[in-house]
């Protein structure tokens, strides 16, 4: 089976080879063939080497296209008309069976080329990209070219799944929101959370590990280490995470919290002082660390962290992060009113879904905090391997693909 694979997406960034390569790569040794059309960075150019190496192993033809150097939308519209004619050009030339349009950006070209072709068109639509722009403040309503911009990308998010022959939703929550849309016309949608390669994220080998870890952080084996693992931007609860690890150290009576990314002590500090948080220089640890270690370190903690603001688009929202977490065996404490997360939390028996007032929850429930520490994480680790294993995320793609064809 001939696939063209369309992202907006660069494949050589961190989100690419997390949540793209590995997909791609595992479609490629069940037997399809595929073409990539993807837009990547300058500042993504350290891993070019690298994922041409993997692609020409996987034998797959990618066809990178280079972003737009004006700013803002002028270079965004541009950017999708180029999209649209090398997609067309391409797809004529390799003949595809299916077009898979990863998010929204790619998908005037993926209809491009099912109309030019006939190629079955396959909107991965990940989460509602359209409602996550709105309420994170990317498109502010209350200027009158952003409210014109929401309302010209809802058309289109009608389009693409009017349109679409399947749809692969990220989440359950997100699939039954659409299936009420009036709009909807019941195409098949086909549920694939983000994917963990469980071979990467694992135990630590032995105790040694983990102890080496902690020591390098200096944090004793007595004290609880919470981590956040990733960037946080207008849709991360920044506020709930530091409430949550105040409030979870006065329950314990210790505890340290590491921030893994680029992130500034003195900034997070200052951040906690103007909520009214007192945390200490010496509570809070920053370290940026390269993908090859960060299971070492989720190894080394006790607890992950993870708050999202539970907003409308957020029913559409599967964190990376939050399978990380748990394919490390490591116990999470996560808010509610985002996607799944109450429900996979509840599954493998491995953590806390926390309401609104962070604070509070905690308190009644420092029973269940006092628990998490001791955990089964191997049972944690046992149990979200039937969530998010990678090779049942590559075989669900598998499946969606065949379905159409």
């Amino acid at each position: 089976m001939r696939s063209l694979f369309l992202t907006y997406n660069g494949v050589s960034s961190h989100i690419g080879q997390a949540q793209v390569l590995p997909y791609l790569t595992g479609l490629a040794a069940r037997g399809h063939e595929i073409t990539i059309i993807s837009f990547e960075r300058g500042t993504d150019t350290y891993a070019v080497p690298g994922v041409k190496k993997l692609f020409a192993e996987s034998r797959i033809d990618w066809r990178p296209q280079e972003y737009s150097t004006l700013p803002g939308a002028l270079g965004n519209a541009i950017d999708q008309r180029h999209m649209v004619a090398t997609a067309k050009r391409v797809a004529a030339e390799v003949k595809p069976d299916v077009v898979h349009c990863r998010s929204y950006v790619p998908g005037d070209a993926a209809l491009a080329v099912k109309r030019a072709t006939g190629a079955r068109f396959i909107f991965d639509m990940r989460g509602f990209w359209v409602d996550q722009r709105a309420e994170g403040l990317r498109w502010p309503q209350k200027r009158l070219a952003y409210r014109c911009l929401y309302r010209k990308w809802k058309k289109k998010e009608e389009a693409f799944i009017d349109d679409a022959d399947a749809v692969i939703s990220l989440t359950k929550a997100a699939k039954q929101e659409i299936e009420h849309w009036p709009t909807y016309r019941g195409v098949p949608i086909h549920v694939i959370p983000c994917a963990v390669d469980f071979d990467c994220f694992a135990l630590p080998n032995d105790a040694s590990e983990r102890t080496a870890v902690r020591n390098q952080l200096g944090v004793k084996d007595s004290e609880p280490l919470f981590v956040y693992l990733g960037s946080l931007g207008s849709v991360y609860l920044l506020d709930d995470i530091l409430r949550c690890f105040v409030t979870a150290r006065r329950v314990l009576g210790r505890g340290r919290l590491l921030f893994m990314g680029d992130h500034s002590v003195e900034q997070l500090l200052m951040h906690a002082s103007s909520i009214g948080l007192s945390i200490k220089d010496e509570d809070v640890l920053c370290r940026r660390v390269v993908r090859a270690d960060v299971p070492a370190y989720l190894g080394a903690a006790d607890v992950g962290l993870n708050f999202i603001i539970p907003s409308y688009s957020s029913l559409g929202v599967s964190p990376t992060k939050l399978g990380e977490y748990l394919a490390c065996g490591l116990p999470v404490i996560c808010n509610q009113g985002v996607g799944d997360v109450e429900e996979v939390v509840s599954a493998v028996s491995g953590g806390m879904a926390i309401g609104p007032d962070v604070e509070q929850d905690l308190l009644r429930r420092s029973g269940e905090l006092r628990q998490l520490l001791s955990l089964p994480r191997l049972a944690i680790r046992s149990a979200s391997r039937r969530i998010f294993d990678l090779d049942l995320a590559i075989d669900a793609y598998d499946h969606a693909y065949r379905s159409v064809v």
